[in-house]
């Protein structure tokens, strides 16, 4: 049996018009997003790492601690691998802790893998290709969303944007200038507190 993920339709194409199919030969680069099979020991964790009562206060955990910890199964992974390439799709990046596949194909094969159609659409100066009815995953699989069907949800760096091959600006704001786009209260620089990332 199927899951439908009903959240993966773009909400705004009732108001684009349809422009026709992009060619099925064309590569997309798909990304498959897998729930974490123990959220509830992961969000125990995430509260006692900031409280100061708690035995794992300020213990982080390394990449490879979080990957063993929670990160999704090798035998699911394996499962959603061989879902792949059983559709005709290459996996070409697979995060630590399994809970993101990024894979590759062409609009023929995504199509016939998630059960969904992607068109082309026009809305105003606006072209893009979207698939028009929510794609399909097994059940048994802990996908719940698919990321890529929508070329209008991609992100894109601010050369991309701008059309320039230079490489974009990721570093340049000072602190005052983050503070200020984040709306931070004044006065408060959060000097002498730990932050993880």
């Amino acid at each position: 049996a199927d899951r439908v993920l009903v959240a993966n339709v773009p909400r705004g194409l009732a108001l684009a018009q349809r422009t026709g199919a992009p060619p099925a030969e064309q590569r997309l680069r798909v990304g498959f997003v897998l729930a974490h099979p123990h959220p509830a020991a992961e969000d125990a964790l995430l509260a006692g790492l900031f409280d100061r009562k708690s035995p794992n206060y300020h213990r982080f955990l390394t990449p490879a601690q979080y990957a063993q910890r929670f990160g999704v199964p090798a035998s699911t992974q394996r499962d959603v691998r061989a879902w792949l390439a059983g559709g005709g799709l290459q996996v070409d990046h697979v995060t630590g802790a399994g809970d993101y596949v990024l894979a590759s194909g062409t609009v023929a094969q995504v199509q016939g893998l998630l059960k969904t159609t992607i068109g082309r659409y026009q809305a105003g100066a606006v072209a893009f290709q979207a698939n028009d009815t929510a794609p399909s995953v097994p059940r048994a699989l802990p996908i719940y969303a698919v990321l890529g069907l929508d070329s209008t949800r991609r992100h894109r760096t601010m050369a991309e944007a701008s059309g320039t091959q230079e490489t974009p600006n990721t570093g340049a704001q000072s602190p005052e200038e983050l503070r200020s786009v984040y709306e931070h209260p004044a006065g408060i620089t959060g000097q002498g507190t730990s932050v993880a990332i």
